[in-house]
């Protein structure tokens, strides 16, 4: 008689999968700098269906993703502010005509309101030929 193994003795059939450890840092990693979802496929030389396949199996991962994506904004803010508190006028410059439109804005915004209207207008054919003539002649005078 032969004993059954334990389902962790069985060995797993199919490919190893490719979302090693490694290969998940190097996805932090690429998306830590801001890297758009291709990018970090490229980086970490995976297709963008193993990223996605990988996020189908672990949902949490794609929050991190996110996460990790602004990572890069808050350390862009950390360092103006930085630069502001230094008396860095470009710096000031940049957050005034930015978070201060209405009165540092360098850019006058408009806003439409309204309809739009177009007239088409046809040209009878001898009015055109008669146009097409004075043009005409309006050149030879010139020359």
């Amino acid at each position: 008689m032969t004993k059954k193994k334990p389902k962790s003795e069985h060995k797993k059939l199919g490919r190893p999968t490719v979302m090693a450890l490694d290969v998940v840092a190097k996805l932090e990693q690429a998306f830590m700098n801001a890297f758009t979802d291709e990018q970090a496929c490229i980086f970490a030389k995976i297709s963008r269906d193993t990223l996605y396949d990988y996020i189908k199996k672990n949902p949490s991962f794609s929050v991190r993703k996110e996460e990790l994506k602004k990572r890069v904004d808050i350390k862009a803010k950390i360092k103006l502010v930085e630069a502001i508190d230094n008396g860095d006028m470009t710096s000031i410059k940049f957050w005034l005509e930015r978070k201060c439109k209405d009165e540092f804005s360098l850019k006058t915004e408009t806003e439409h309101s309204g309809q739009i209207q177009s007239k088409v207008v046809y040209i009878e054919k001898e009015e055109k030929e008669e146009y097409e003539q004075h043009i005409n002649k309006i050149i030879e005078d010139a020359d």
